[in-house]
């Protein structure tokens, strides 16, 4: 059998140095599009709960749902939705809104709020000192606090700032009990679990 084969230019590479470029300056260009798109997206393992105003991320194998505050459904001025997780851990969050109307300023929304847990049986055995901080771009005042239920006593923090769209206050706060089997240790990781999901919580 005569096979045809071509002599001329026998060396010549299958991709030109043009060609080349030009394939990867569509790959960059491709690569580049979807990390735009996807820039607000939830990392590996976590999802996102999007409604009332607000998108927070939260892992997976968390159980989420909504509450009133001072009534059995929430509405439109008030309400909290909560993410809670328990293994050998406990990590708890939960968003609060509050009507703009319902406080004057920043620590007047937290003062709120902790009266309403206090009156929720939930004991505030200590509470650090008001800080200010930049979350987001918002002017943020935050707390340390240990909540004291029973059998568990729980570090945690919580933080508020105002949303323009809206107009009304948004609070995140956090629970941590690294061990349930040890509840009396407290959690060394609180302060950075609650900065991830408040970098992660956006209004709308």
């Amino acid at each position: 059998m005569k096979m045809n084969v071509n002599t001329q230019n026998p060396e010549k590479p299958l991709f030109t140095t043009r060609s080349l470029l030009i394939v990867t300056l569509v790959v960059i260009a491709v690569t580049g599009g979807n990390l735009w798109l996807n820039r607000n997206a939830p990392p590996v393992g976590y999802t996102e709960y999007s409604g009332r105003g607000f998108t927070i991320h939260h892992p997976r194998d968390m159980e989420v749902y909504e509450e009133g505050l001072g009534s059995p459904m929430p509405t439109s001025d008030l309400g909290v939705v909560v993410g809670r997780r328990e293994t050998t851990s406990l990590e708890q969050f939960g968003v609060i809104w509050l009507s703009a109307e319902m406080a004057s300023d920043l620590d007047a929304a937290l003062d709120l709020i902790l009266t309403a847990a206090g009156e929720d049986n939930a004991e505030v055995s200590e509470l650090g000192e008001r800080e200010t901080s930049t979350v987001n771009g918002h002017e943020t005042r935050f707390s340390k606090f240990t909540i004291t239920e029973p059998g568990i006593n729980a570090r945690g923090v919580i933080g508020v700032w105002h949303c323009d769209e809206g107009d009304r206050y948004l609070m995140l706060y956090l629970l941590h009990v690294p061990d349930l089997s040890q509840p009396d240790v407290q959690s060394n990781s609180v302060d950075r679990i609650w900065r991830e999901y408040a970098e992660s919580l956006e209004c709308h």
